[in-house]
């Protein structure tokens, strides 16, 4: 069990990081 928590914490961080980037992309492309 504690290596599918271990799994889920990974794609949550990664999923926050998609969404950063794609926003700073959208502020970039902005600017």
């Amino acid at each position: 069990p504690q290596t599918l928590a271990g799994l889920h914490v990974i794609a949550f961080v990664s999923l926050m990081l998609a969404k950063a980037t794609a926003a700073f992309d959208l502020v970039r492309n902005t600017v």
